[in-house]
């Protein structure tokens, strides 16, 4: 069995966003107020989001390299704290070209347009190489320090810290995950949820069609037994 992963499950999801956002940004008409407006809606979402990320990184894996004195981590560590700044001057180019469109001519819109992309670009490479570096170098450094179990309760403990609206929303990880990586979200989600918690994001997964039929007969074998049961009679 491969060891338990910190990283490579949740950045997938966030690599689907990001690449996602990247589409809908290249299809923009910097013309139109309302795409502009649009658009710079849809990036504030994911600028929440790899907020969101960061924080979690910061307040649940980066104690586990500084409690056994491991330096590896630093680099990581500087591109979360220069986030925040990345994310305003893209914010603030958004914003510029909102408040500017009307006043300057279609060059000038196109333009700016083309320039937020190259913007995002460097952005979303910088990101990838970040993800990576935590995969290749960080995530082996830590099976290094600590067997799967130490690692799997940070994951639990840090799900039971999330509030109720996030946690129904992890159904919408298991379209990027694998057949092995569903499996231990599902047994991590499983211990960290209560029952009906539980319940709820395994129907608001199963309903949107995230699983095989061979998926979904495994999978609530295990993880829904009772229900299965009461089911067969």
């Amino acid at each position: 069995m491969p060891r338990y992963d910190l990283y490579r499950s949740v950045h997938k999801f966030i690599r689907k966003e990001m690449f996602r956002f990247g589409e809908k940004l290249g299809m923009t008409d910097f013309r139109n107020k309302e795409s502009v407006t649009g658009i710079k809606e849809s990036f504030n979402d994911l600028a929440f989001d790899l907020t969101m990320h960061a924080q979690k990184e910061e307040k649940w894996f980066t104690p586990l390299f500084k409690s056994k004195e491991s330096t590896i981590s630093d680099h990581t560590e500087k591109d979360h704290s220069d986030q925040p700044k990345v994310l305003e001057a893209l914010q603030n180019l958004f914003k510029t070209t909102l408040e500017l469109s009307e006043s300057k001519d279609v060059e000038w819109q196109i333009a700016q347009g083309n320039h937020i992309r190259s913007e995002y670009d460097k952005f979303l490479s910088n990101n990838l190489q970040h993800f990576h570096e935590e995969e290749t170098v960080l995530m082996p450094e830590l099976w290094n320090l600590y067997n799967d179990e130490e690692l799997r309760k940070v994951t639990i403990d840090s799900y039971k810290a999330l509030p109720l609206p996030v946690l129904l929303d992890s159904a919408n990880f298991f379209p990027v995950l694998d057949p092995t990586e569903k499996h231990t979200y599902l047994a991590d989600l499983k211990q960290a949820c209560p029952s009906e918690v539980f319940n709820e994001i395994w129907q608001r997964a199963n309903s949107a069609g995230c699983f095989t039929s061979d998926e979904a007969l495994f999978f609530s074998t295990e993880f829904l037994p009772l229900k299965r049961s009461a089911e067969d009679k």
